[in-house]
């Protein structure tokens, strides 16, 4: 039997910090986390016995001794302790967790559980409480009953002795955010890190058409698994090309397309130590088998499209300039393209970096891409096609 509380959810949105406490446990490892099965929040271990029962408060409350949250969540762990009596152990951790820090006023009922630390501490604390309970609150005194049926009495116990209250360290978002530092710095933006793992839990756990939480079984493996599938690339580190690599781009078709827009010499060091970054990149995903053809095309198609727009926006409101200055605008913008991803997979590096690479890339008329063929000065088909026949 379930007691309701005074904060069992309604809508998803007013009780979304389930989200951030299921990420950090299964940021702790737990193999499954549970929403909205036996509590706000349940973690089960790699023996597939519960590590925690969580009950979330978010809205300000004293706790006091004749408080329905205190004695709600009690009998409803009690009931559930007895009706699943062989996923909780010894250890399993009872945790009431309250977002609006309010610090327990010492001997309240909650504050004596919270500092039984063993079985005679727990002991006492029942004792305690038997002693001075009082209310008149029909459903307080339903779950009192239920906390001092003598057949509860071992699994009374047990909870105290591993009950404890707990709040945010900084804030809950925030502790999250640091956790993920913790674990996940390599090269890695946290905050997108973040927003990513959370979006992942509320795609799971979000009824839209009801809105509300659903209860839902998140696993470690399922976690894991999108992790691996949502790292973002950084690209191959080259800091420097070499003379004979600079020679060789000289050839290149990307390099005569730079040197029609009159593309300083140092510029262009860059812009060919980020193309042929991105030729190695591409080359070692490619090994690796990650990413489709079709991903790679339709990357390089976004890219293509954005080309075409910036193009036709800026040749028309820049129409007075030279060709030159026009391709010089053209090429700028295009480097500046910043949602350059390969599925759902963004990079690490500097978003021009990574735009420069594949920018030239496109601009090399290379068979495989030709449906995609990119360039800066308005009129460099023409142009270079006049060079190639001279």
């Amino acid at each position: 039997m379930c007691i309701p509380t005074s904060e069992n959810p309604n809508s998803y949105f007013g009780y979304v910090i389930q989200t951030p406490r299921a990420l950090h446990y299964l940021l702790e490892g737990a193999k499954i986390v549970s929403v909205e099965s036996k509590d706000d929040i349940s973690a089960i271990g790699s023996d597939d016995k519960l590590i925690v029962v969580e009950q979330i408060k978010d809205k300000n409350t004293n706790f006091s001794n004749c408080s329905e949250d205190f004695w709600c969540t009690f009998a409803n762990w009690i009931n559930r302790y007895k009706e699943n009596k062989d996923k909780f152990t010894n250890r399993t951790q009872f945790v009431i967790f309250s977002n609006r820090k309010q610090q327990l006023k010492k001997d309240y009922f909650i504050d004596l559980c919270n500092n039984a630390q063993n079985d005679e501490e727990s002991k006492k604390c029942i004792a305690t409480i038997k002693d001075t309970f009082s209310s008149t609150n029909l459903k307080i005194k339903q779950c009192f009953n239920v906390f001092i049926d003598e057949q509860n009495k071992d699994v009374v116990i047990n909870i105290i002795r591993n009950f404890s209250y707990q709040v945010p360290n900084g804030g809950i978002f925030e502790d999250v955010k640091n956790k993920i530092q913790e674990l996940h710095s390599e090269n890695r933006n946290t905050e997108e890190l973040r927003m990513k793992m959370l979006g992942w839990i509320n795609e799971k756990i979000y009824d839209k058409e009801n809105d509300k939480i659903r209860k839902f079984d998140l696993s470690q493996a399922d976690f894991r698994n999108y992790l691996d599938n949502n790292k973002n690339l950084k690209l191959a580190l080259i800091d420097d090309v070499s003379e004979f690599d600079l020679e060789e781009a000289h050839k290149q078709y990307f390099y005569r397309q730079l040197g029609l827009i009159e593309r300083g010499e140092e510029l262009k060091r860059l812009d060919c130590r980020d193309y042929y970054r991105w030729l190695v990149t591409r080359a070692k995903e490619e090994e690796k088998g990650k990413f489709t053809k079709k991903e790679f095309d339709e990357m390089y198609r976004a890219v293509y499209e954005k080309w075409l727009e910036d193009r036709e926006y800026l040749f028309s409101i820049n129409s007075i300039e030279n060709d030159i200055n026009k391709g010089k605008r053209l090429y700028n913008c295009s480097i500046e393209n910043k949602s350059i991803k390969i599925g759902n997979t963004s990079f690490d590096d500097s978003p021009q970096e990574v735009a420069r690479g594949i920018c030239n890339f496109l601009a090399n008329d290379n068979s495989e891409t030709q449906n995609y063929s990119i360039g800066w000065h308005p009129d460099y088909k023409r142009l270079l096609n006049e060079v190639d026949n001279d």
